[in-house]
C-alpha cells in the first residue's frame, strides 16, 4: 500500500506559469487476454531512458510532481515585478502587483517547507494564503499543494477535500487531470480498491491528452493485484508496457509482471518471469529495479531452471 508515497514520477508543475501571472492577472488559473502463459508484449528491447535515482521498495510507486522553482526563473519573476513597478503609475494597479509579489513570496515559503518535509507547517502556510485572499490567482495551486502535504501526512480525507476543490468547478486547468488521478491514488491507499479503479478510469478517459494514462493504468493494475485478481492485474500491467513503453511507469509495470510470474503460485511461470526480468534489464538499464531483477534472474536460474 506504500507505492504512491514515492510520489511526494506527481503532477503538473505549479510554478512554471508564475511569471505570466504578473501581467495577466486574474489568471483562469490492451494486452490480448489469452491467459498468462500466452500474453505477449509488442515492443522491442531498445533501451529507454529512466530516472537514475529511483530507489526500489517492496511496493513501488509514482511520486507527486511539483518541482521546486529554479533560481534563474525566480530571478526573472522578481525582475518582471520590478519592471512592472517602474512602469505602472496607477495606485490600484501598483497595489495589485505588490499583492502578487507578496503572495508569490508566501507560496515559495510554503513550497520550501514542503520540500524540507515539514508537511503540517507547509499546509498551514498554504491555507493561510487563501484566508488572506480568497481570490488569489494562485488558488488552485495552493489547494493542490496543500493536498500534497496532507497526502504525505496520510490525512487522506483532508487531501481528497483539497483535490476535490480543484475539480469541483469543472474548469479545464492544467491541475485538474492530476487532481483526479490523485483522488484515485487516495482510494488505493485507503484500500477502497473498486473506487480506485473507477476513479483511475475516469481520469484517463476524461483527459486523454494529459499524459496520465500510464499512471492511471498502473493504479488499476495495482488495485487488481491487491484484490488478488492476478490475471487481470497482468493485463493492466501489459497495457502500460506495450502502450506506454517510454513512460515513467513502464519499468514499474514490467517489474510487477515479472514479480507476479515469479512469486504468485496461481500463475507462477519461472521461465516467463526470467524473460520479463531480462526485458527490464535490457529496456530500462537505468531503472531502480535492475539490481533486484538481476538478483532474481540469478536465483531462479540456479534453483528452478
Amino acid at each position: 500500500m506504500t507505492r504512491y508515497l514515492k510520489t511526494l514520477k506527481g503532477p503538473a508543475a505549479a510554478c512554471a506559469f508564475f511569471g505570466l501571472l504578473i501581467f495577466s492577472f486574474p489568471f483562469p488559473c490492451a494486452a490480448e487476454d489469452t491467459g498468462p502463459g500466452e500474453m505477449k508484449i509488442p515492443f522491442n528491447d531498445t533501451a529507454v531512458e529512466t530516472p537514475v535515482n529511483k530507489t526500489p521498495k517492496p511496493a513501488p510507486a509514482p511520486v507527486l510532481t511539483q518541482p521546486v522553482m529554479s533560481l534563474p526563473f525566480l530571478d526573472r519573476i522578481k525582475l518582471e515585478i520590478k519592471e512592472a513597478r517602474d512602469r505602472i503609475k496607477d495606485d490600484d494597479e501598483l497595489k495589485g502587483i505588490l499583492r502578487q509579489e507578496e503572495e508569490l513570496s508566501s507560496f515559495l515559503t510554503a513550497k520550501d517547507l514542503y520540500e524540507r518535509g515539514l508537511y503540517t507547517e507547509a499546509a498551514a502556510e498554504f491555507l493561510n494564503m487563501i484566508k488572506a485572499n480568497k481570490d488569489t490567482v494562485f488558488k488552485k495551486d495552493i489547494y493542490y499543494s496543500a493536498a500534497e502535504c496532507y497526502f504525505a501526512l496520510k490525512d487522506y480525507k483532508a487531501s481528497e477535500d483539497n483535490f476535490r476543490k480543484i475539480t469541483a468547478d469543472g474548469a479545464d486547468t492544467r491541475l485538474v487531470p492530476e487532481a483526479c488521478l490523485m483522488v484515485a491514488k487516495i482510494y488505493f491507499e485507503k484500500n477502497e480498491l473498486n473506487k480506485a479503479i473507477v476513479e483511475s478510469l475516469r481520469a484517463a478517459r476524461s483527459f486523454p491528452e494529459a499524459g496520465i494514462a500510464d499512471d492511471a493504468i498502473l493504479v488499476i493494475g495495482d488495485s487488481y493485484r491487491e484484490k488478488k485478481e492476478y490475471r487481470q492485474a497482468l493485463i493492466e500491467y501489459y497495457k502500460v508496457v506495450s502502450d506506454h513503453p517510454g513512460s515513467d511507469s513502464a519499468d514499474d509495470a514490467l517489474y510487477s509482471i515479472a514479480d507476479i510470474y515469479d512469486r504468485v503460485k496461481e500463475v507462477r511461470d519461472y521461465e516467463r518471469a526470467v524473460e520479463m526480468y531480462e526485458k527490464l534489464v535490457r529496456r530500462y538499464p537505468r531503472s531502480g529495479w535492475v539490481g533486484r531483477a538481476r538478483d532474481r534472474i540469478k536465483y531462479i536460474k540456479e534453483n528452478f531452471l
